[in-house]
């Protein structure tokens, strides 16, 4: 059987003071799928939390959002 490699995101614990604020995902793109700029779609990626190791689809787009919600254990984590 052929196997295929996939690229794995790594979350970490986010500081616990930061500087300002820090975007949060989203369910959604707020954009229509769109980013701000043309020709850039959101895309889909897989994150492991630090904190229970569980594998998350997000909405990756680092312009928009800084920090990613866990889906299992709901720990922010920063990439």
């Amino acid at each position: 059987m052929p196997k295929q490699k996939i690229d794995i995101e790594i979350g970490s614990k986010p500081a616990s003071k930061t500087k300002g604020e820090s975007g949060k995902s989203h369910p959604m793109p707020q954009n229509k799928g769109k980013s701000d700029v043309s020709g850039q779609d959101l895309e889909y990626r897989i994150m492991r939390c630090w904190n229970c190791e569980g594998l998350s689809y997000i909405w990756y787009d680092t312009d928009a959002y800084h920090t990613y919600i866990c889906c299992y254990c709901h720990a922010a984590n920063t990439l």
